[in-house]
């Protein structure tokens, strides 16, 4: 670590340095991988919750909390928006074999036309073997409780359709991560 030489800072510098100095070396270690921020009391209170049928825990849309929730509520939300035939529609059979087909020839025609590299074909392709995503709700508890679908009771969700290779990674990670990799 670089340190400057101290008979050269200024006295209220070098006690900021000092201070900055002690507090590093207060500092714990990094945890190992794999290695939990709870203690053990917590960690089963937390399977226990998890074990539970009738809640469902899910991060909050906005603002980092995580929201525990009646099975039933949740499943009241998602049912109200997946019937809402503005934004969805039934299907009589899976179509994600049809739109995979759909997306390769578009992205055939781009790397016919030198728009994109065989090396980003490939990487855009995807898997070989499609599979359904999964559909979920992020509760907007920050919303006015009032203007809920059920007030003070039923938050509103953001509904998720989850691309299931891309787990943890926000939807502006994966767009970033596309068009680098087209760009390269």
């Amino acid at each position: 670590m670089w340190e400057p030489a101290l008979e050269s800072v200024s006295s209220p510098l070098r006690e900021l340095i000092d201070h900055d100095l002690r507090s590093f070396r207060n500092l714990r270690p990094r945890r190992h991988k794999g290695e939990g921020n709870i203690n053990i009391r917590q960690q089963q209170a937390l399977k226990d919750l998890k074990s539970r049928q009738e809640i469902i825990i899910k991060p909050a849309d906005k603002g980092g909390q995580i929201v525990l929730q009646d099975r039933t509520n949740y499943v009241l939300e998602a049912t109200r928006q997946l019937h809402d035939t503005t934004y969805y529609r039934p299907l009589t059979q899976p179509m994600f074999l049809e739109t995979q087909t759909m997306v390769r020839v578009l992205i055939d025609e781009m790397k016919k036309a030198r728009l994109i590299t065989a090396r980003q074909a490939n990487y855009l392709y995807g898997p070989d073997l499609p599979r359904a995503r999964p559909f979920y709700l992020l509760p907007k508890i920050h919303k006015a409780a009032e203007s809920w679908t059920v007030p003070h009771l039923v938050p509103p969700g953001r509904p998720i359709v989850s691309d299931c290779s891309y787990y943890g990674i926000s939807p502006q990670q994966k767009f970033k991560k596309i068009c680098w990799s087209i760009q390269h």
